[in-house]
């Protein structure tokens, strides 16, 4: 089933090198309240121009990474849907938990609205801290209300993206257990420059070695979202299976090195020794068992402990991917 998850835009998202990209490692389209976005974009040039780069070429990397994404159906407009029972969706905006979560966006967005007024050009400096917290918490709390209410049928699963876990925690009732683990494991991921070239994701995500060690984290992460876990507990879980699985792993690889030396070498004494014999049989077979040797190695490795989450690990030593890391 395709990986949904809804990201809107604050202004930080304009402001850094980090990019949308990191996202689809884990997710295979995003959607996003164009609303949101168009409130924040005029602000969003103006500092990024004013106190980043002055040139304007993040600000545009920004703008092309959304178009690019967008013009191949990744990155898409939220769209409102309409709930088969119109007392259900009447009811539900009713519940205490909408209505705080709605009268919260309302407020900052009041706020944020005052803070970016005309004379914003003249106080950024004494403004930008909480204007930088209110953008942010905007984002997140509305990317919880639309990922609420487009899973309020169960027509369409997606999960809520956020910059800042914390703000998962604004009521319990509108985020399910799974999403929070997703989320947490999302910042574990790396974080990717938006100069990345898309080609490189889908490198990534075509690999069938790869495919699988997600699968296996999707796995992973559904079996612990039925666990009555805490926000703290799965941090430990993660931070402990990383940590278990990345120390492993470098054992293993020093193992596998120095056993493939050893093959080498005793398949090359081996073939140099049946040459001067003519002996092609052996010659064969000494390479046939290398082969294999090496292939156990690589097998060993599915058993290590913590390869549940081996993907944001693997996602992490790629090689074509290290020189775009922030």
């Amino acid at each position: 089933m395709k990986k949904i998850g809804i990201k809107n835009f604050d202004l930080l998202y304009f402001l850094n090198s980090s990019s949308l990209k990191s996202d689809f490692l884990f997710f295979d389209e995003i959607r996003y309240d164009p609303l949101q976005l168009k409130s924040i974009l005029p602000f969003a040039e103006l500092v990024s121009k004013s106190m980043c780069d002055r040139t304007g070429k993040m600000f545009e990397g920004k703008m092309k990474e959304i178009d690019f994404l967008s013009s191949n159906n990744l990155l898409k407009e939220f769209e409102r849907i309409e709930i088969s029972n119109g007392s259900a969706i009447k009811d539900l905006v009713n519940t205490e938990q909408l209505k705080n979560l709605h009268k919260k966006i309302t407020e900052l967005t009041t706020e944020r609205t005052k803070l970016l007024d005309v004379n914003f050009a003249n106080n950024i400096e004494n403004r930008l801290e909480r204007v930088f917290a209110s953008s942010t918490e905007i984002s997140d709390l509305s990317s919880l209300y639309l990922s609420f209410i487009s899973n309020y049928e169960g027509i369409l699963e997606t999960t809520p993206i956020v910059f800042y876990s914390q703000n998962l925690s604004f009521n319990k009732d509108l985020i399910s257990n799974k999403s929070q683990i997703i989320n947490l494991t999302l910042n574990k991921f790396p974080s990717l420059k938006y100069q990345t070239e898309w080609s490189q994701i889908i490198e990534i995500k075509s690999d069938n070695d790869l495919r699988h060690k997600y699968l296996k984290l999707n796995n992973w992460i559904n079996d612990v979202a039925i666990e009555n876990y805490s926000t703290k507990e799965i941090q430990e879980k993660l931070e402990f299976m990383l940590l278990d699985y990345e120390k492993q792993l470098k054992y293993h690889s020093k193992q596998i090195a120095y056993n493939k030396l050893e093959l080498i070498l005793n398949s090359s004494l081996g073939i140099i020794e049946n040459l001067l014999k003519l002996n092609l049989t052996e010659i064969g077979n000494n390479i046939i068992n290398t082969k294999k040797e090496k292939l156990n190695l690589e097998i060993n490795k599915q058993f290590l402990s913590g390869n549940e989450i081996a993907y944001i690990t693997e996602v992490g030593t790629q090689k074509s991917l290290k020189k775009n890391y922030l």
